[in-house]
């Protein structure tokens, strides 16, 4: 992910989840030859080096048997590659949790290895394990993949169940979270930060539980010598991805089609999991779901759906998606067809709303192959005017339903619905691709 797109929420293409983890980026100064998130100005070892950390920590015998848990289940007793040490073992509130990272060498399909190296690379890798409270070393689980864990970066791990999170940092750092950005009525994003204790670069605090499937609202910061070296989303656990939102999505233009259905469920999931926002907090719209044409036989399915924040500001999000059949099999690839905020006004059914959907090569290698404009327009609407950058007219189409789906010409910049009298009702800017929700 582009290192200026700190915590900016994007569609991920040709996926069925969501992606919940962010790497801790860089703030302040970044060496110019350092991949970007994983370098810290002052860098101090944080992980795999020191003694272990936590309330358990004294405790010889199980921190041992914490090191030798397996990591992957096919992976047997005890670490099967490389050097693996405890960072963290001890009770979090609802729990024990620990946090075990390995410097591990093999190939990379190795249980806990780097899964895009080649033979012989060597990488740290970290794996956070859970189990109920007072929990024997032998019955923690794994709550996490192994995953790529830069020394000298910060980690941390929520459980949106019951709002529990740990930040795993260097003594001396100073920790900060949040539990959720605010969306102001006029449309920006604000968010409030506050210190959590720590002993011993251990931060323990608890969050708001969340009771939507799926959330990434959560940020946190941290400080060493008075310089931002970390900030990200922490990973998050108890997320269930694909399971029914609690809560009735208005659909104003009548009753989803069943082919749409998926992409919907996709698109108000992604929605609302950077909002941090309860269920009966949630005023969600199905502006629109149909039709997309792909650049083979089959067409896609593309939805528009929009959260109406408690502040008045709306959320509009739109995906895209495409059956494809491969020699490998048959797959949904995705998109997505633009994201922002807008600000209190009028019913969010009663706007305009333009997008443009980029539909991929389905054969790989992420070129787009066609581009489609989306326009959404209330009832009396007789056609849409649509303008370049420099305000020139390009092209006018009618509009006999309040939904237009057509090639988007090259330029395309905004767009204007006019009345049958031929009275134009202002102009409308494309839907941005993304809003940052720091």
């Amino acid at each position: 992910m582009d290192a200026g797109r700190r915590l900016l929420w994007l569609a991920a293409a040709a996926a069925a989840v969501v992606v919940l983890v962010v790497a801790p980026v860089d703030r302040t100064e970044q060496a110019p030859e350092a991949e970007a998130g994983t370098v810290v100005p002052t860098a101090v070892p944080v992980l795999g080096t020191g003694p272990p950390r936590g309330s358990l920590a004294h405790d010889a015998a199980f921190v041992e048997a914490v090191r030798r848990l397996p990591w992957t289940a096919d992976e047997g007793p005890g670490p099967a590659l490389g050097i693996r040490s405890v960072v963290f073992v001890g009770d979090v509130p609802g729990g024990r949790w620990a946090l075990v990272v390995g410097e591990v060498l093999g190939p990379p399909d190795a249980p806990g290895s780097p899964a895009d190296g080649p033979a012989g690379q060597s990488g740290l890798m970290a794996v956070w394990f859970g189990g109920r409270p007072g929990a024997a070393a032998a019955d923690l689980v794994p709550l996490t993949v192994p995953t790529r864990a830069p020394a000298d970066v910060p980690v941390a791990l929520l459980d949106q169940r019951t709002g529990t999170l740990v930040v795993v940092a260097a003594p001396g750092d100073v920790v900060r979270v949040s539990e959720r950005p605010v969306v102001l009525d006029t449309g920006q994003v604000d968010r409030a930060y506050r210190p959590m204790a720590t002993t011993d670069g251990i931060a323990i605090g608890r969050l708001r539980p969340s009771d939507v499937p799926v959330t990434s609202a959560a940020a946190y910061d941290v400080e060493r010598r008075g310089r931002t070296v970390a900030h990200g989303v922490p990973t998050t656990t108890g997320n269930r991805p694909g399971e029914a939102l609690p809560v009735r999505l208005a659909e104003p233009r009548g009753p989803t089609p069943h082919s749409a259905a998926a992409v919907v469920a996709w698109t108000a999931e992604r929605l609302v999991a950077p909002l941090g926002l309860a269920r009966h907090e949630l005023r969600l719209t199905v502006l629109w779901a149909g039709n997309v044409p792909g650049p083979g036989p089959e067409s896609g399915t593309a939805a528009v759906v929009a959260a109406t924040l408690p502040t008045g500001a709306v959320v509009v999000d739109g995906e895209w998606m495409l059956p494809v059949t491969s020699s490998s099999g048959r797959f949904v690839q995705g998109g997505d067809c633009g994201l922002g905020i807008l600000p209190d006004g009028r019913p969010v059914e009663d706007r305009v709303h333009a997008l443009v959907c980029e539909v991929l090569d389905p054969s790989g290698g992420g070129a787009t192959v066609r581009t489609y404009l989306v326009v959404l327009t209330p009832p009396g609407v007789a056609s849409v005017r649509l303008y370049d950058d420099d305000g020139d007219f390009l092209e006018e189409h009618e509009n006999a339903d309040g939904v237009l789906v057509v090639p988007a010409p090259r330029g395309t910049a905004t767009v204007e619905a006019v009345t049958p009298g031929g009275v134009g009702l202002g102009r409308t800017e494309l839907l941005g691709r993304g809003v940052l929700f720091e």
